[in-house]
């Protein structure tokens, strides 16, 4: 009867180690939200924002080293009608610590009729690394209201044009900055000047080495 007492109670803490190692998924800087090393293929499974009709540009500073942009994506929640979809990359004004310049967009791009992450890939936007940049998106009035993820924590700061039909070019207007803080799950995935953009450490006994896996995109 012990052993049985014991085997039972050793099953559920063994259980619940799993289950405490499980990670919900959530909006997260460098993950699925900013600038990342690879591109996110799960649901961030944040807080919902209505984001069709409108532009929302989020700032963001480039890690050290980085030189391009090769894909910009964003969280679609909702299964809506099809429509287009914008996205770019503004720099940064530091007097109004706002979205300024276009820098890069691409204005044609379409959505889908389905939820999940919509991408624009195949980019070479040059760019220099620890600079601050807003990774900006636009989507087209849909009959059902299209939902975005979002989440106060880590928040940065983002600037939204509701009712906007396309990117503020060829800079952002004044009247549509606004001093929200939440992080919305749009990203940008960028490389180094060699094509790199995830450094991996090696064991003591091997310091002074270190090893680079190329970006291979979607994992």
């Amino acid at each position: 009867m012990k052993k049985k007492i014991f085997i039972a109670f050793l099953s559920i803490a063994v259980l619940a180690t799993i289950l405490s190692s499980i990670v919900l998924a959530a909006v997260a800087l460098g993950t699925n939200a900013g600038f990342v090393a690879s591109a996110p293929v799960a649901d961030p499974d944040g807080s919902n924002a209505i984001r069709d009709s409108q532009a929302v540009a989020q700032k963001h500073t480039t890690p050290a080293g980085a030189t391009t942009i090769t894909e910009v994506g964003w969280w679609c929640d909702t299964a809506t009608e099809a429509a287009n979809f914008e996205v770019g990359i503004y720099d940064h004004n530091s007097t109004s610590d706002a979205p300024f310049t276009l820098l890069y967009s691409e204005k044609t791009n379409a959505k889908g009729t389905d939820a999940g992450w919509k991408v624009r890939s195949g980019l070479n936007w040059s760019i220099s690394g620890s600079t601050i940049y807003w990774i900006a998106f636009q989507l087209d009035g849909t009959a059902t209201s299209t939902n975005t993820n979002f989440t106060a924590t880590g928040s940065t700061r983002s600037s939204r044009d509701s009712g906007a039909s396309t990117l503020d070019d060829p800079t952002w207007n004044p009247a549509h900055v606004e001093s929200a803080t939440n992080t919305f799950a749009v990203y940008a995935v960028y490389t180094t000047a060699d094509g790199t953009n995830i450094t991996v450490l090696l064991p003591l006994d091997k310091q002074g080495e270190k090893s680079n896996f190329k970006n291979g995109g979607k994992q």
